[in-house]
């Protein structure tokens, strides 16, 4: 039988290996997944985990690849009645939950 050995040498010209870097957002996400089934309350259902993925989410509109855009000066208006509509949609929602899925 014949056996054939390839060797692969890392340290040929030309080839040169880039490490890839973790920014804040994708540690803080790798760490909140860590915190995940520990479930720890801040305040009431508040955990941990979901701090850390507000301040990711957070950190991804305002330094990401598209970042955070505001609208045009001419749809003022109509952003300006949407809230006050959700907003008074609140005030009649029987629960909390459903006042805050309204606003959102």
């Amino acid at each position: 039988m014949l056996e054939m050995r390839t060797t692969i040498n890392p340290t040929v010209s030309g080839f040169i290996a880039h490490h890839p870097r973790l920014g804040l957002a994708q540690l803080l996400f790798l760490v909140s997944a860590l915190f995940a089934p520990l479930s720890l309350n801040l305040v009431g259902g508040f955990t941990v985990y979901d701090l850390l993925i507000t301040v990711v989410a957070t950190l991804l509109m305002l330094t990401g690849p598209r970042g955070l855009r505001f609208p045009p000066r001419e749809l003022n208006t109509a952003i300006w009645v949407f809230f006050l509509f959700t907003i008074l949609s609140a005030f009649r929602a029987p629960y909390p939950l459903e006042a805050l899925t309204q606003t959102l």
